[in-house]
């Protein structure tokens, strides 16, 4: 019985990792984006300074793919795990 109920709960757990990890990833891409638009106008005098569409994708892209990776990565080796491994508990 208690493992039917802890079974439950992990799953209503894990329905709500990826909306968190979404809103978590979106609140730093905009902190981010805000900073860097700060910096750029500081030494430009524009809030957007030409750069080759390229260098867009690059800039933008980079980051966010190696954060993403980083935050995803883990959080989805956990998820696959069960409850006991993941907290490195023995029975």
């Amino acid at each position: 019985m208690i493992d039917r109920l802890g079974s439950s709960q992990d799953r209503c757990a894990h329905r709500l990792d990826p909306p968190i990890l979404g809103l978590s990833l979106a609140i730093g891409g905009a902190i981010a984006a805000v900073t860097l638009v700060a910096m750029v106008t500081g030494a430009t005098g524009t809030a957007t300074p030409y750069v080759p569409l390229s260098g867009w994708v690059a800039v933008i892209m980079g980051p966010m793919l190696l954060a993403s990776a980083g935050t995803l990565l883990p959080i989805l080796r956990i998820i696959r795990l069960p409850t006991t491994e993941s907290i490195d508990a023995t029975e």
